[in-house]
């Protein structure tokens, strides 16, 4: 009797694991995560945002005459699993319209984004948009 019982719990508990596809493995056996997909992303292409999926407060360091303007703000990061090694990275950032000067017309928060299909081996940019980030004036 206890070695049935053992033998459906080791089943079970094996069936549950295979079926759990939250991060899938790489050819090389490491796993590859949304967060490992944020990383590269920031890493490679737009230092400031966070690392992995989060939101946190920081400073848009936008252009003019040096030293450039800087203004409170937020970065977040989030990625979505698009397929096995494939994510969807998007990296937004938060602004206050009156901290802006060429928002002038705008109130509230503004935002603008930029998207990515990553891979273990490749960053492919999609699009961006949103509001015009502080980060483009001149």
């Amino acid at each position: 009797m206890y070695l049935r019982y053992l033998v459906t719990l080791l089943l079970t508990a094996f069936m549950l694991t295979s079926c759990s596809n939250v991060d899938e493995t790489t050819n090389d056996g490491n796993r590859f995560s949304g967060n490992d997909a944020i990383a590269k992303v920031v890493q490679e292409k737009r230092n400031g945002f966070p690392l992995e999926a989060s939101r946190v407060k920081g400073t848009i360091h936008g252009g003019g005459p040096a030293p450039g303007i800087t203004i409170p703000g937020e970065f977040e990061s989030s990625a979505t699993k698009k397929e096995n090694d494939v994510y969807i990275v998007t990296l937004t950032e938060y602004w206050k319209a009156v901290d802006f000067r060429d928002s002038a017309e705008k109130e509230g928060t503004l935002s603008a984004y930029w998207k990515y299909e990553v891979t273990p081996t490749e960053i492919i940019f999609l699009e961006q948009g949103g509001d015009t980030s502080p980060e483009l004036i001149e």
